[in-house]
């Protein structure tokens, strides 16, 4: 593939469990613009159990959608999934980069139940931190296992894509889409605290502070629901600082519901769709909602595991917001029921937010934003820059 100057697209593609979604969008002088999107459920058996078993089925939907959608392949970026990852926070001595990456290898092996010339290893420095009277580098470590890595790099190659551009991992993506969405919350936070317009611009302005967090002292929680597992990241000062995936998400409501109502898993997710938009227009089913009720308990007492975790690890006495996203966050009230379960603020976030448009279909885009939020933040990975194209 050859480009005459530089690339005016960036393509997002989430290989989810339950469906694929995509997002296009177009740099612009004004910033990044989403102008294409597509969201487009597997058949039965393409996944099974969250593990991929027909690669020729997700090779044959996304040519189907680059002709559908006119998409371009300017740039192209993916993810992994975190939990086929492994993500390790680790304090190192602050050393030059060449003398870190030898630290890093030898860290990967207290880390890693795989031989090493079976993984790829990567690390990216965070932050500088203070521990024990010393400055220390923060690294992410990520871990993922070559053959898992190559067969999602294959289903590119034979859709056209000769080199990925990036190779991401969901949860990160996550947390990208959302830095709009939390620069725009640490703003409206740091008024309610007594802050000043200097205040603001400051930190605007401040290096490192990619997410835009109202104070030093504040942690806040993204907490990313999807169809297979829940993916928790806690940030403190917009620095990742612990990240987990759990086994329980949107399929656990629609199991309970296939049970109750007894129907088939289809069925089930189908109700579930219906009843929940009925319940936005004012049409509540309170059986539905008790079912809804008693699982989302079960995704909160996971929750409340991780803060409580993290917060023992890092002597944290509070986690102050949680922001949630993910496709099971379309659901009526989700927000204030882990609201209360978990006595913190609970806010739908908004993966679009500050992102111009100009798109067909609006309203579905709207209807499953949640649902594209990785595919959002893997976009973005292209738009760094917004050079006019």
């Amino acid at each position: 593939m050859f480009r005459l100057g530089p690339p005016k697209y960036s393509l997002g593609i989430d290989i989810g469990s339950s469906a694929l979604k995509f997002v296009q969008m177009k740099k612009t002088k004004q910033g990044p613009q989403i102008i294409n999107h597509g969201h487009e459920k597997y058949s039965a058996g393409v996944f099974q159990d969250g593990i991929l078993q027909d690669p020729s089925a997700v090779i044959q939907m996304i040519k189907n959608l680059k002709k559908e959608y006119g998409l371009k392949y300017d740039q192209v970026f993916t993810a992994i999934t975190s939990s086929n990852t492994i993500l390790r926070f680790l304090p190192l001595p602050d050393m030059g980069d060449e003398e870190l990456a030898h630290a890093i290898d030898g860290e990967a092996e207290q880390y890693v139940p795989y031989p090493l010339d079976t993984v790829n290893i990567h690390f990216a420095k965070l932050a500088k931190v203070e521990q024990e009277g010393m400055t220390r580098i923060l690294c992410l470590l990520a871990v993922a296992q070559k053959e898992y890595v190559e067969n999602i790099v294959d289903i590119f190659k034979a859709v056209g894509v000769s080199q990925l551009d990036c190779l991401d991992i969901d949860s990160l993506a996550v947390i990208n889409a959302l830095s709009n969405f939390l620069r725009r919350s640490g703003q409206e936070q740091m008024v309610e605290d007594g802050g000043t317009l200097e205040d603001i611009e400051q930190m605007q302005d401040s290096v490192g502070d990619e997410t835009g967090s109202s104070s030093d002292d504040e942690v806040v929680a993204i907490v990313s629901i999807g169809a297979r597992s829940t993916i928790i990241n806690v940030l403190k000062d917009g620095i990742l600082r612990f990240s987990r995936n759990v086994p329980i998400s949107g399929n656990n409501i629609t199991d309970v519901i296939r049970s109750v109502y007894k129907v088939s898993t289809e069925e089930a997710e189908d109700i579930k769709i219906e009843k929940s938009k009925e319940a936005v227009e004012g049409n509540e089913d309170q059986e539905f909602s008790d079912v809804v009720h008693t699982t989302v308990e079960e995704i909160a007492g996971e929750i409340r595991r991780s803060f409580d975790y993290y917060k023992a690890q890092h002597r944290e006495p509070v986690i102050h917001r949680v922001f949630l996203t993910g496709g099971t966050a379309k659901l009526k009230d989700i927000d204030v029921l882990l609201s209360n379960e978990l006595s913190v603020d609970v806010e739908i976030a908004d993966p679009s937010f500050g992102l111009l448009k100009d798109m067909d279909n609006p309203e579905l885009f709207e209807e499953n934003l949640q649902e594209y939020t990785v595919a959002i933040g893997l976009a973005l990975r292209g738009c760094a820059t917004t050079e006019e194209a």
